[in-house]
């Protein structure tokens, strides 16, 4: 118990170099009520990671909750990811935010809880930063081993597609793949190219990709590449290179004849932004991919699914060259054993 006292701390992140005192009343409350149930075994406490980035990418929770889940660990507790007490936005429709939890529409709890149950709870600690205080899931996955295989454990033992989602993953993935053959996957994000977004990683320019692409299927014998883009100049720009070699997931892209075009002012009223300043981007945003819709039904859920079966179909290539983002790096631990070949473009931060 004595370990626990100092970071476990009912309903919030409060620790105790930082508490004002016009929360401390509040605070002896929650802690003695913590410290009852605890001793008396009357209730466990229930560690409940909510990103208070309401507007996060999938991957970027994803990647989030695997480095909560391990703080979690860490602590002895069970864990549970909700994605609905604030009203997470993206990759849900509008008129349904709020009133399910997002995160088991495409995973599994990672523990089995239940959140309704997890939230009722009087020993709940909520953490609603992005990342742990220590070890977070980011680039270092491609060149620390210790951390690369953790995270590939994690992933395999406690990270699972919800049961939806994984039938329609194995009904995609059966005829995808040629058995016998070899393919390299590749992960290019152009909308990055575009708007050079200030804290995300640099992207490679095309041609520099095309060029390396064209190199590593000569000296491995790679046999078809695997496309994994949210462009379709990409796809025309491999195509014209690379001809019936090429393979990649048939769906809407940004450039496609059935792209909507939303102005930033649109996207900032969804996501309750006031500081347009604080949410800027270079240019007038065209090419972002929050201005970006498909004239479908469900355009969000399918958004969702199609860019998770992208990065699952990245995992199941014999080679990977990739960029760095929150889906490569996702795609990187869904895989349970090294890559035959791979190479990442380490290039720095906007």
């Amino acid at each position: 118990m004595v370990g626990l006292i100092p970071r476990i701390i009912p309903e919030q992140t409060y620790y105790f170099f930082s508490i004002k005192l016009i929360n401390f009343k509040l605070f002896v409350r929650r802690f003695l009520i913590f410290f009852s149930e605890y001793k008396t075994g009357k209730e466990q406490p229930v560690y409940v990671f909510q990103n208070g980035n309401r507007s996060a990418g999938l991957f970027s929770y994803f990647n989030s909750a695997l480095s909560h889940a391990q703080h979690a660990t860490k602590l002895g507790l069970p864990f549970v990811v909700d994605m609905q007490t604030l009203e997470y936005v993206n990759y849900v429709e509008a008129d349904e935010v709020g009133k399910e939890n997002v995160w088991e529409i495409y995973f599994r709890q990672p523990d089995g809880l239940d959140l309704k149950a997890s939230l009722a709870s009087k020993l709940k600690v909520i953490k609603r930063y992005a990342n742990p205080l220590y070890n977070s899931v980011d680039e270092k996955v491609f060149y620390d081993n210790n951390a690369k295989n953790f995270y590939r454990s994690l992933v395999r033992d406690r990270f699972a597609f919800s049961v939806a989602l994984e039938s329609f993953l194995n009904e995609q993935l059966r005829d995808f793949f040629h058995e016998g053959k070899k393919y390299l996957g590749v992960a290019f994000r152009q909308g990055y190219v575009q708007t050079r977004p200030p804290g995300h990683f640099i992207q490679p320019e095309l041609a520099v990709v095309i060029a390396d692409c064209k190199r590593i299927m000569k000296e491995n014998s790679f046999d078809f590449i695997f496309l994994a883009t949210d462009s379709s100049e990409i796809v025309s720009s491999f195509t014209k290179v690379f001809g019936d070699q090429l393979k990649y997931l048939r769906r809407p892209r940004v450039g496609g004849v059935n792209t909507v075009r939303r102005s930033l002012s649109e996207v900032h009223k969804e996501k309750f932004i006031e500081n347009v300043a604080s949410f800027s981007m270079p240019g007038d945003g065209t090419d972002y991919i929050e201005t970006v819709e498909f004239d479908r039904n469900n355009d969000k859920y399918f958004k969702a699914r199609e860019y998770l079966t992208e990065m699952v179909m990245l995992s199941r290539c014999q080679g990977f060259v990739a960029s760095i983002n929150s889906g490569t790096i996702a795609a990187y631990l869904l895989r349970s054993t090294d890559f035959d070949f791979e190479y990442v473009y380490k290039i720095g931060r906007y």
